[in-house]
Formats: C-alpha cells, sequence, structure tokens
C-alpha cells in the first residue's frame, strides 16, 4: 500500500499543513475563553456547535501521533527488523517535547505560583506524568493534558513492540494480525471509556479520573496506528484483513474517504446535542463523539499523506505555522493561563466580556501574544534541541511528533 515518502529526518510534510491548522483552531477556542465563559459541552445553538469544533484538532494530533511515531516500531514488527534503540529514541522525544514545556512551566509557575500544589503534583506535571495523578489531569496548563497523553504515548509504543517481538520470538508479525490486535485494543479502550462514563454520575471523581486515564485515550491513536501497518500491506494481506482492505479502499477512492470521513465527522456533531442532564448517556454520546472525530481524523490523514505535492501549493504561512505549531499550541496555553488565573493577567484582557466583537479580538490578540513566541521558540529552543539530540545518537532519524 503505497504512499508519499516522508522527507528527510522522517517528517511527512503533508501533515505540517494540519499541525498547524489544528493547533490554531486549539488557540481560537481558548480565545473564546478570554470572555469569562468556556466552550460549551453541549450544543445549544449552532455558535455552540461551531465553537465546539475548534478544540477538535487535539483528536488530529492523536492520529498523526499514531502514525508517526508508531510507524518505525510498526516496520520493525512486520519485517522482523531490529526495533529503534530504545535510549537514541527516548532522547530524542524528551528533547521534542521537554524544552520548550520546562520554559513554559517555570513561567507559569513564576506568574501563578504553586501554593495550590503538593510537591508530589508539581513533580507530576514538571515530568508530564500527570495523566496519572487522580484531579491533576486538567490542571495547571491548560493545554498540557494532551501532553501527557502523548508523553504517555511515546513511553508505551517501545514496550508494547517489546512484549509483542517477544511474544513472536522476532517473527514477523503479518500487517493482517497486527491490524486485528490494534483493533482489539481500540475496542478495548473504548469499553474502558464507557465503563468509567457509566459509573460517574455515582462515583464522580473515580468516573472522571477513569475517562481521562490513558488507557481511555488509547483508541485516539489507533487510526494512526493502523494507518503505519496497513503502508506495509501487500494485496494478498488486504484479503485477509477487513481493516485493511478499507483503508487501502480509502487511499484510491477519494470519493469513498469523503463519504466516510465526513459520515464520522457528522455523528461527532450529531453528539454536541447530548445534554448533561442525561447522566452517563450524555458521557457515551460525548465519548463516542470523540471516538467518531478519531476515525474522521484518521482518515483525514490517510488522504493528506496521499496528496502528491501538497507543500508546493501551500501558502507559506501554512507551512511556518506547521512548523511553530508545538510552540503554537503550548505558549498560547501558558498565556492564556497566566491572562485568566492572575489579577495582573485578567487586567491585561482587552474586553474582559462575551460578544462576538470581544471574541474576535481576543482570538487576535492571543495569535498576535503567542506566535512571534513561538517562532523565537522555534529557532532558538526546539530546533537546537533536536539537533542536539541528533548529534548524540546515530539511529535512523524519528520522525517528529504529532503535536509540533
Amino acid at each position: 500500500m503505497g504512499t508519499e515518502e516522508a522527507a528527510p529526518g522522517g517528517r511527512l510534510p503533508n501533515l505540517d499543513v494540519l499541525r498547524g491548522l489544528a493547533a490554531m483552531g486549539v488557540l481560537v477556542s481558548h480565545a473564546y475563553g478570554l470572555g469569562g465563559r468556556a466552550v460549551p459541552l453541549a450544543a445549544g445553538s449552532l455558535t455552540d456547535a461551531a465553537l465546539m469544533l475548534l478544540p477538535l484538532g487535539v483528536w488530529l494530533f492523536f492520529a498523526m501521533s499514531g502514525l508517526l511515531i508508531g510507524a518505525p516500531f510498526v516496520r520493525s514488527l512486520v519485517t522482523g527488523t531490529p526495533r529503534p534503540e530504545t535510549s537514541a529514541y527516548a532522547l530524542r522525544r524528551i528533547a521534542r517535547v521537554y524544552p520548550l514545556y520546562l520554559v513554559c512551566a517555570a513561567a507559569v509557575l513564576v506568574a501563578v505560583g504553586v501554593r495550590s500544589m503538593s510537591t508530589r503534583d508539581t513533580a507530576a506535571h514538571l515530568l508530564l506524568l500527570h495523566n496519572l495523578v487522580p484531579n491533576r489531569q486538567l490542571a495547571f496548563i491548560n493545554v498540557t493534558w494532551t501532553l501527557s497523553l502523548e508523553v504517555l504515548f511515546y513511553a508505551s509504543v517501545p514496550i508494547v513492540a517489546w512484549a509483542v517481538a517477544a511474544l513472536r520470538r522476532g517473527r514477523p508479525v503479518a500487517p493482517p494480525v497486527l491490524a486485528r490486535w490494534i483493533v482489539a485494543t481500540a475496542a478495548l479502550s473504548v469499553a474502558w471509556m464507557l465503563a468509567a462514563g457509566f459509573v460517574s454520575p455515582v462515583m464522580t471523581r473515580v468516573g472522571l479520573y477513569a475517562r481521562m486515564l490513558f488507557p481511555s485515550m488509547w483508541s485516539a491513536f489507533c487510526p494512526g496506528l493502523l494507518i503505519a501497518v496497513a503502508r506495509h500491506a501487500a494485496p494478498a494481506d488486504l484479503e485477509r484483513s477487513a481493516a485493511l482492505r478499507l483503508l487501502d479502499r480509502l487511499r484510491r477512492d477519494p470519493a469513498a474517504a469523503r463519504r466516510v470521513g465526513l459520515g464520522f465527522a457528522a455523528l461527532g456533531v450529531a453528539s454536541f446535542a447530548a445534554r448533561p442532564a442525561w447522566g452517563f448517556l450524555f458521557l457515551w454520546a460525548y465519548d463516542l463523539g470523540r471516538v467518531c472525530w478519531s476515525v474522521a481524523f484518521g482518515v483525514l490523514v490517510l488522504r493528506a499523506i496521499e496528496a502528491h505535492h501538497l507543500p508546493a501549493r501551500t501558502p507559506r504561512l501554512l507551512e511556518r505555522l506547521g512548523d511553530w505549531s508545538y510552540g503554537t499550541y503550548l505558549i498560547h496555553g501558558a498565556v492564556f493561563t497566566v491572562l485568566t488565573t492572575t489579577a495582573r493577567g485578567r487586567d491585561l484582557i482587552p474586553l474582559p466580556h462575551g460578544g462576538l466583537a470581544a471574541f474576535a479580538v481576543h482570538a487576535l490578540y492571543l495569535t498576535a501574544l503567542t506566535l512571534p513566541l513561538a517562532a523565537l521558540s522555534w529557532r532558538w529552543i526546539e530546533q537546537p534541541a533536536m539537533r542536539a539530540a541528533r548529534r548524540r545518537t546515530t539511529a535512523t532519524p524519528e520522525p517528529s511528533p504529532a503535536t509540533t
């Protein structure tokens, strides 16, 4: 199942555009929060539904991570070749994620203070392991709940690949077999999520913690993992796997890809109509809607890597947004946190009230504060850290994470 070749360094250039757009969508959704009202959990109007679409870029990030981070490990499993060297892989993941994060975390800690956080909680946040800490999954910098999930995914992929290789005693794993295993783990992840939603109305703290825990979110990475498997599928493999057969059809048939992608996106939009008063049924609708968005974005990623010469038709600004996307995502979250949680920050909000005009001003304001810092971060923090990590390793370059 052929796809566009990756650029030097392992990157798939067509995904850079999606990274930039996804990061900007999340930024604009948080700009709405500068007016004093968060993006709603349920749509009471078309405006609400439009607002609820903006933060969905995080599910696109997860789908891209599944492909880009999983690809070298999938390749080793299906070909029987050595897996990426663990220390080199870990160093590159650390160099990509942590330098800018620690700068942002330090800035926020200075501005906000840590009086409300214990030493354990502070350490968990600085290590980006706060997904594992009850009641801290959404605390501190608002966007880092996804980074914690990304870090756990980065850690889990080599462990899972080692376990599969050990189970197979080093023998190659046929793509249909690997695809079935990924689908099975995705189903178990969704089952975990629904079970947590069922207990949430009764055991609120336990249920909400379990719904956000990494096993519940694993399914969001699975569309990308399946695409990574499909790239190694031979024609004979398609006869043995419905999932690979479907992906091959979506790769070859743009009309079918649009129908499937838009169909799941429509189901995701329909989930916006669920009402919080429905209890666990609301949580099930909400969570299954996120699963639908994961599938829809998986189709989008598949089509993006099949689009030839897309960068040649892409405006330069969108290319730069792709480079700056990790900085855009993280820095805007740090700026938003300072603006909304400190007295001095609230004084700097131009129009501290709702309304369309205030929303537009806040979107421009947050963008103007963020993008210059993201550009500087790319030049002075992110690229130097990645270059230093590459110099210290000799393995084949690993792809950039989908949060960049």
